[in-house]
């Protein structure tokens, strides 16, 4: 039988652990003739250099079949190379299709649950939401190897990872050569358009491997919003929203890796991220009590301008042949982002000549922030059965915003200390984490622990905490059958969420007269414990049951104001009760040859306590969304996807149900290294409806976005390549 055995690394290199004695050894590879040969294995003994000649009799041709979407241990793996169904993507259009996976309003989450964080070949990308959707739309399936969806993280990431791990890896690159991918997308609607162009290259030489991307974009739209609100007092508020925006943004990035030798190797990134946004806003609004009615007319433009610089070193040392690794890595994040708005109110009384208020003022505001983190990552391989990973990580956040704002009286501007701010905060976070791996047989184990010690501070020194916390997780997987088609998987995560800057910044934003946005800085952090079972079928079709019990769940909610009950305002705060019980389906089809097809499905029963006097508030959600792909001659494919949403609901908000529905035709020229794409996009134009609803108060407002409207989209990308092909390193 078979006592020892594996595959060599990259430069052909391998070890094998036996006991002394005489021993067939065996040597294959597809394609080439196996060598063969008895040896006698002593205290240590040096086999030398083993050739394999080709042979061309073996085979013809190689034809590799793969379902689009796997299940493995912890993660679901999306294969994106190679599938029709990711031709002609972009990032965010790939994660659409992903096990789980939900993006809504600019944010990705997993399951439902919020705080999910992305990476891009091992590192954080550390961006706002719309920055963020941004550079996923930069990113072209052409780059893409595979995305892996992690629903409940382990103890090598922040505890801070609520929300689970989504991971992108880019593609293999050249040896000794150049490649890389240009691609240019389009796509509008009426009152409505997007563009952006992108490149990547890699380049290869000995032991120095360079790479860099570099992308740009930009939109416009404007869209109308109309609200209702019916005050159970008696008191009717009308309204309606025209609202223009514009945004852009570039970035790129570069790095290299140098080998040193077989062990050694050391790298650096450096990238740079730009995102401008301007908004013109004209609403008006009519207040009515009995027979006397108010209007009130608003203007408000805003721009803002942030510009981010990240740049990242690490050195890794390959301990042994078996894969153990000693990593250090150090990185650091600087972002600016100055902001200006002007706001002009006139009020009056209807059949009244008379100008009750007329106001304007403005304020400006410019936030910082600094990030780094310092980390030292061993993975141990004990054998082909037992891993053992641990590391210690420090990070340091350092935020600085202020905002100045001024109103205008009798043409001179004076300041006004009661809105203005001058607020920051420092925290470092000191992690610990030892991790387990063992496969025994058909059931493979993985145990995790991370401590994590905090120190708040506001730059007031009015608020200070100090604590520590431990964060355990587990993941055992059981083979049904002896080659694994059929297998259960278990997991437990406990995981933080601290709030973010935005939220806790006490900045408001006027949305309409009777509505604004408003940061709460007396948030707390949120603690998760999440709880899944998996069922995989014939290694692909997957059924997850699970929940997530969280305390002091960090959400955002329409609250009345204290001073003035017809104000409301949109602020996030925490709900003492949170918990969310869930059921998620993947189904992959390859119905035929040239007909292939993935459906996701998730129901979701939620049961949130807002405030802790009242009782829990309950309701069913559910999201579907699906993709076919039709496979024609002559390089020819049609795609048809769409997602539907059902009884989504936040606090005290409610959306009313809406999907879309795309068509794209594809075509691939030029030995496939050129894709064009045209597309319709919303074949079924929806408007969204918000309802938000108190015991005091309903308002109920309808939108008509540009992104709900019928529209096209074209893009268009090409590959280029020159040397030999080799797995590319990254930073």
């Amino acid at each position: 039988g078979q006592v020892a055995g594996g595959s060599t690394n990259g430069g052909g290199r391998f070890s094998l652990s036996v006991e002394s004695g005489n021993y067939t050894f065996n040597a294959r590879y597809i394609g080439y003739k196996s060598v063969e040969r008895t040896i006698e294995v002593k205290a240590s003994t040096d086999l030398g250099e083993i050739t394999l000649e080709a042979d061309e009799t073996a085979i013809d041709e190689v034809v590799v079949t793969a379902q689009l979407i796997r299940r493995e241990a912890d993660r679901f793996v999306v294969d994106v190379a190679n599938s029709p169904i990711a031709l002609g993507k972009d990032g965010e259009e790939l994660l659409k299709s992903a096990p789980g996976v939900w993006i809504q309003d600019d944010k990705v989450s997993i399951n439902g649950a919020s705080g999910s964080k992305i990476y891009l070949n091992d590192r954080e990308v550390k961006l706002e939401d719309a920055q963020l959707m941004a550079y996923l739309r930069s990113l072209r399936a052409d780059d893409i190897q595979k995305i892996e969806v992690i629903p409940q993280s382990g103890a090598d990431y922040d505890a801070s990872s609520s929300g689970g791990i989504i991971k992108i890896t880019t593609k293999r690159r050249l040896d000794s050569g150049l490649m890389g991918s240009a691609s240019f997308q389009i796509n509008g609607a009426k009152n409505l358009y997007n563009l952006g162009p992108s490149i990547s290259l890699n380049y290869n030489r000995g032991k120095v491997n360079a790479y860099g991307r570099a992308w740009a974009g930009g939109n416009g739209q404007n869209y109308t919003t109309e609200e209702h609100t019916d005050y159970t007092s008696g008191t009717i508020i009308d309204a309606a929203t025209d609202m223009e925006e514009r945004s852009k943004w570039a970035g790129g990035n570069v790095g290299v890796v140098y080998d040193i030798n077989d062990k050694h190797s050391v790298g650096a990134e450096f990238q740079y991220n730009y995102w401008g946004y301007g908004d013109n806003t004209d609403t008006w609004t009519e207040h009515r009590i009995n027979e006397l009615t108010t209007r009130t007319d608003g203007t408000y433009d805003g721009t803002q301008n942030s510009h981010m610089y990240t740049a990242t070193a690490n050195y890794i040392y390959k301990l042994d042949q078996m894969g153990s690794t000693l990593k250090f890595i150090g990185d650091y994040t600087n972002s600016r982002t100055p902001r200006k708005n002007n706001y002009y109110d006139t009020e009056y009384m209807f059949h009244t000549p008379d100008i009750m208020r007329d106001s304007t003022y403005r304020y400006a505001s410019d936030s910082r922030y600094k990030l780094a983190t310092a980390t030292v990552a061993l993975e141990k391989v004990m054998s082909q059965k037992v891993i053992l990973k641990a590391g210690l990580k420090y990070t340091y956040n350092n935020n600085a915003n202020k905002a100045d704002y001024e109103y205008l009286k009798n043409e001179e501007w004076l300041y006004n200390d009661h809105n203005s701010y001058d607020i920051g905060y420092t925290e470092n976070i000191g992690a610990a984490y030892l991790i387990a791996t063992a496969r025994l047989g058909r059931v493979s184990l993985v145990g995790g622990l991370r401590g994590e010690y905090t120190s708040f501070r506001s730059a007031d020194n009015l608020v200070k905490q100090d604590y520590f916390d431990l964060f355990p997780n587990a993941n055992v997987s059981y083979a049904i059958t002896e080659d694994g088609s059929y297998s259960l998987v278990a997991q437990y995560a406990r995981t933080i969420s601290r709030p973010s800057f935005w939220a806790l910044s006490p900045n408001e934003t006027k949305i309409s007269e009777y509505m604004i946005q408003r940061g709460n800085p007396n948030l707390k952090p949120s603690y998760s414990n999440s709880v899944s079972v998996t069922a995989v079928l014939k290694y692909k079709y997957t059924i997850s049951l699970g929940v997530q019990i969280m305390q002091n769940a960090i959400q955002q909610t329409t609250l009345v104001d204290a001073e003035n009950p017809e104000l409301l305002i949109l602020q996030t705060i925490n709900y003492p009760t949170l918990n969310n019980y869930y059921a998620s389906v993947n189904l992959p089809f390859q119905f035929t040859k040239w007909w292939s097809a993935n459906f996701n499905l998730t129901a979701m029963y939620m049961g949130q306590r807002i405030y802790p006097d009242e009782p829990v508030r309950r309701n069913f959600m559910g999201v579907a969304n699906g993709q076919m792909s039709f496979t024609l001659p002559k390089n020819f494919f049609i795609e048809l996807d769409g997602e539907y949403m059902h009884g989504a609901q936040a606090g005290n908000t409610k959306i009313r149900d809406f999907g879309n529905l795309n068509l794209t035709l594809k075509k691939r020229m030029f030995d496939n290294k050129l894709t064009l794409a045209l597309g319709a996009q919303n074949l079924i134009p929806m408007k969204q409806s918000i309802t938000i609803e108190e015991p005091t108060f309903k308002r109920v407002m309808t939108a008509s976005q540009p992104w709900q409207r019928f529209g096209a989209k074209f893009s268009i990308s090409y590959n280029f390549n020159a040397g030999k092909q080799f797995r590319a390193k990254s930073v």
